[in-house]
C-alpha cells in the first residue's frame, strides 16, 4: 500500500503545481461606468506584427459578449501587447525529491521530500522571493476604453501569461477573451486557463 500511495501523492501535487503555472491573470479598473448600449470602436496602438489579427479577435469577442462594435463610435478601445523575455540562472530549488533503495533482499527503503512552503526559496504552494531560478517569458495584453470626444478614460484592463509554448501569437489571442469578459468592471488577479 505504501508503494502505491507515495507515487500517487507525488502525481497529485505535481498536477496541482502544473495547473497553477498554466493560469494567466486578468485585471481591470473601472474609472466610470460605460454608457449602456454605447458602441465601441477598436483601434490599434501599434500596427506592427500580428496586431491586425488581434484587432479582429477583439471585434469578434466584443460582439460575442453583446457589445456593438462600430467604426467611428463614441467609445474607443485601444490595445497593445508587450513581451518580457525570461532570464535563467542556477536552480537550487527542489519541488520534489525522491529516492528508493533496496537490494537483493527486497528492502523497503524509500523516501520523498516535498518543498511545500518555504518563504525563502519558494515551494509548491508559494512562488518564493529570492531564488536564483530566473523567470519565464511573459506576455501582457493591455486595453483601455476612452471617450472619443473628451479622451476621458472609462476603463483599463490587462491580461498576463507565461509563454509555455513556442507560439506567442496564439498566447496573446487566448488572452483576448478573458480581457473582454471584464470590460467595464474592476477585478484583481482573476485567473484564466492557458491550455498547454
Amino acid at each position: 500500500m505504501r508503494a502505491i500511495s507515495v507515487p500517487l501523492i507525488c502525481l497529485i501535487l505535481l498536477a496541482a503545481s502544473a495547473a497553477r503555472a498554466a493560469d494567466g491573470l486578468v485585471n481591470g479598473q473601472s474609472y466610470a461606468p460605460l454608457p449602456p448600449a454605447a458602441a465601441i470602436d477598436v483601434r490599434l496602438v501599434d500596427e506592427s506584427g500580428d496586431n491586425a489579427d488581434l484587432r479582429d479577435e477583439f471585434v469578434h469577442r466584443l460582439r460575442a459578449a453583446g457589445h456593438r462594435v462600430v467604426e467611428g463610435a463614441p467609445l474607443i478601445l485601444e490595445f497593445g501587447t508587450h513581451g518580457t523575455l525570461g532570464t535563467w540562472g542556477r536552480d537550487n530549488r527542489y519541488m520534489v525529491e525522491m529516492h528508493a533503495r533496496g537490494g537483493d533482499t527486497g528492502g523497503d527503503d524509500a523516501g520523498v521530500r516535498f518543498n511545500l512552503y518555504n518563504s525563502t526559496q519558494g515551494g509548491l504552494f508559494n512562488p518564493g522571493s529570492d531564488n536564483n531560478t530566473g523567470s519565464s517569458t511573459r506576455y501582457r495584453l493591455d486595453a483601455l476604453i476612452a471617450e472619443r470626444q473628451t479622451g476621458k478614460r472609462l476603463w483599463q484592463g490587462w491580461a498576463t501569461a507565461e509563454l509555455s509554448r513556442a507560439d506567442s501569437r496564439l498566447l496573446t489571442r487566448l488572452m483576448v477573451e478573458p480581457l473582454v469578459s471584464v470590460v467595464g468592471r474592476t477585478v484583481r488577479k482573476q485567473t484564466f486557463p492557458i491550455p498547454r
